[in-house]
C-alpha cells in the first residue's frame, strides 16, 4: 500500500497539471496545502510514538512520578522509612539485629553473607485473583533496605501499554537480591510475575530468587488462635498494626477499572497507601520471625497455645533447643505455674494431651505422665469424655513400671467410659474397635498380674 507521503505526492502533481500556467496563485495555494497536510500527518505519526501523557496534578500529590526506560515508561512512586520508626510493636531498624536467623528458612550455610539487604519485600494488586494470562498486576510494591533506610517504591501501569517498561525495571532491581520475601508469593505473586514475564518475552532465568513466603509460618504460629491468618488479621493481633480509612485489597481491581473508564488518579489514592502498608508490614513480620528464631521474643506476650505451635515450627526450622526451651517453659506454667489451677480453662483443652505426646516422642515420659495424671485429676469432678490420657498411662504403667495391677485399673475405666459413651448415643449395638482393643488389653494384663502374683508367692 501506498505510504501517506506518496499519495500527497501524486496528488500535488496531477493539481499542478491541470492549472493552467498564466495562474500562479492556484498552484501555490495547492501546493501549501498539501505540504501543510503532509507535514501535519508526518508530525501526527512522530508524536504518535513518542507521546508520553503528561502527569495529572492528582499523581504529584502521592509523590507519584514518570519513569522511562528502553522499553516505554510507567509511574514510580518512591517512598523512605526511617529506621527507627515503628511499624506496629516492632521498629524497622530491628531486622538488622535479626536478620542472620532467616537463613533458617533455607537452611543456607553462607548465613554471614546474608543480611537485611539480602530481601527484597513484594506484594502485588491484580485485575483478579488467577495466575492466568488475563490476570495483570497493575501495581507492584517492593521494599528494600538501604543502609540508613527502608525503602518502599510502587510501580504502575496507567494503561497496558506501560507493562513492558515496568516489568523490565523489576527484572533489572531482582537481580540486586538473593531473597523474596512475600505473604502467598509463593504461589501468586511471584507465578504471576513470571508469567507476565513470559508474555512480554522477557527472560526469566536470572529470577532465582530463594523465597520467604511468610503466610506457611504463620499459619503455623497462628492457625488455632486467630480467626483468619490474612496479613489484615496479623498485623492488627500480633504486630500491633493499625490502619485508620484503610482500602481493602479485595476493591483494588473494581477500583482500578474505574480508573481506567473515568481517568481520576485520585480513585486510586487509597489503593496506593494500603499497598504501602502491606509492604512495611512485611518487614514488621519478619522481623517477628526473626526474633522467634534468635530466642528474643518475650514470652510473656505469647498465648500458651501459641508457644506451643512456636516450638514446633521451630523444630521444623531445626532450631531443637529453642523448642525445647519453649516446651519446658509450657511445662512449668501448667503444672507449677499460673496455669496449674485444676480449674483454668486451658485444662478444658487438648493442649496438655498434646504437650504429653511431644515428650512422649522425645522420651522424657515422667514429664507425659505428670501431665496425663493432672489431666485426670481435672476431669474427677465430671464426665470423662477423652479416654486417651488412660490408654497412654495403661501403656505406661504395663511395658515401663511393670505395675500391671495400675495399667488394669486404667484401662477398665477407659473400657467403662467407652461403653457409656455407647450407650448415649444408642446407636451403636456391638463393640467398637476401640472396645475390641480394651478387652485384649485387659486379658492380657490380667494374666501377666496373675503370673506376676503366682511368682511372688513361689
Amino acid at each position: 500500500m501506498s505510504s501517506v507521503r506518496e499519495r500527497l505526492l501524486r496528488h500535488k502533481q496531477a493539481s499542478t497539471k491541470s492549472v493552467t500556467s498564466s495562474s500562479d496563485e492556484p498552484i501555490s495555494r495547492v501546493n501549501v496545502q498539501a505540504e501543510t497536510l503532509l507535514n501535519s500527518t508526518q508530525d501526527e505519526r512522530t508524536d504518535t510514538a513518542t507521546y508520553v501523557p503528561a502527569l495529572e496534578p492528582a499523581w504529584s500529590i502521592i509523590g507519584a512520578e514518570l519513569s522511562s526506560n528502553t522499553m516505554g515508561s510507567f509511574l514510580l512512586r518512591r517512598k523512605s522509612f526511617s529506621l527507627s520508626e515503628f511499624q506496629g510493636i516492632y521498629r524497622l531498624g530491628e531486622l538488622m539485629t535479626h536478620a542472620s536467623e532467616l537463613i533458617a528458612f533455607h537452611d543456607d550455610k553462607d548465613s554471614d553473607q546474608f543480611t537485611e539487604r539480602s530481601m527484597l519485600f513484594l506484594d502485588t494488586e491484580t485485575t483478579g485473583l488467577g495466575i492466568g494470562a488475563g490476570n495483570v498486576p497493575f501495581m507492584i510494591g517492593i521494599g528494600y533496605y538501604e543502609q540508613d533506610a527502608f525503602v518502599v517504591e510502587q510501580l504502575f501501569i496507567r494503561n497496558p501499554a506501560e507493562e513492558l517498561a515496568m516489568l523490565h525495571y523489576l527484572q533489572t532491581l531482582v537481580q540486586q537480591f538473593t531473597h523474596l520475601v512475600t505473604y502467598n508469593g509463593r504461589t501468586f505473586d511471584w507465578p504471576l510475575i513470571v508469567n507476565r514475564f513470559i508474555l512480554n518475552r522477557l527472560s526469566t532465568d536470572s529470577h532465582e530468587l530463594k523465597h520467604i513466603d511468610l503466610l506457611h509460618p504463620s499459619r503455623s504460629l497462628w492457625k488455632n488462635t486467630l480467626p483468619t491468618c490474612k496479613l489484615s488479621q496479623v498485623e492488627v493481633d500480633r504486630l500491633g498494626v493499625l490502619r485508620y480509612d484503610d482500602v481493602p485489597g479485595s476493591l483494588a481491581p473494581a477500583l482500578y477499572f474505574q480508573y481506567l473508564a473515568e481517568g481520576n488518579p485520585t480513585i486510586l489514592h487509597g489503593v496506593f497507601k494500603h499497598n504501602e502498608q502491606d509492604i512495611v508490614t512485611l518487614a514488621s513480620l519478619v522481623i517477628h520471625f526473626g526474633k522467634l528464631l534468635s530466642g528474643t521474643l518475650d514470652l510473656s506476650l505469647v498465648p500458651l497455645e501459641e508457644q506451643f505451635r512456636s516450638a514446633l515450627w521451630l523444630a521444623k526450622m531445626n532450631k531443637h533447643d529453642l523448642a525445647d526451651e519453649y516446651l519446658d517453659h509450657i511445662w512449668q506454667e501448667l503444672l507449677y505455674g499460673a496455669f496449674s489451677d485444676e480449674g483454668h480453662s486451658v485444662w478444658r483443652g487438648d493442649l496438655p494431651l498434646r504437650l504429653a505426646s511431644c515428650y512422649k516422642q522425645k522420651h522424657e515420659h515422667q514429664r507425659a505422665v505428670a501431665l496425663w495424671h493432672r489431666w485426670i485429676d481435672t476431669r474427677s469432678s465430671g464426665l470423662p469424655t477423652m479416654i486417651q490420657p488412660y490408654i497412654e498411662l495403661a501403656i505406661y504403667y504395663e511395658h515401663r513400671e511393670r505395675n500391671y495391677d495400675k495399667a488394669l485399673s486404667l484401662s477398665n475405666i477407659a473400657y467403662n467410659m467407652l461403653r457409656k459413651r455407647r450407650t448415649l448415643r444408642r446407636s451403636q449395638t456391638v463393640d467398637s474397635v476401640e472396645e475390641l482393643d480394651l478387652k485384649k488389653r485387659m486379658e492380657r494384663l490380667r494374666t501377666k498380674s496373675q503370673k506376676l502374683g503366682n511368682a511372688r508367692k513361689q
